[in-house]
């Protein structure tokens, strides 16, 4: 889950107990939402010598606590079905 990240997406993310830097190459996919506090996204990343997390990818999740919905409107229902 999203604790913190940068309003333009790009720096440091906190997600969960990670954190995670973003820059121009990274690639931000919102299909299931806005990025928002408390969100699940899912983080591909490398890690350098140093230990410090560089993201690749960070994507929208839904949260399978959620009862199924038609979230986007495309007749598919996502969630608990």
């Amino acid at each position: 889950m999203i604790v913190s990240f940068p309003e333009d997406l790009i720096g440091l993310w906190q997600v969960g107990s990670i954190t995670f830097t973003t820059d121009v190459s990274t690639t931000f996919k919102q299909e299931h939402g806005t990025f928002a506090v408390g969100m699940l996204v899912e983080v591909k990343f490398w890690t350098d010598i140093n230990g410090l997390n560089y993201a690749t990818k960070v994507e929208s999740k839904l949260d399978r606590e959620v009862n199924g919905d038609d979230h986007v409107g495309n007749g598919s229902h996502y969630g608990a079905e």
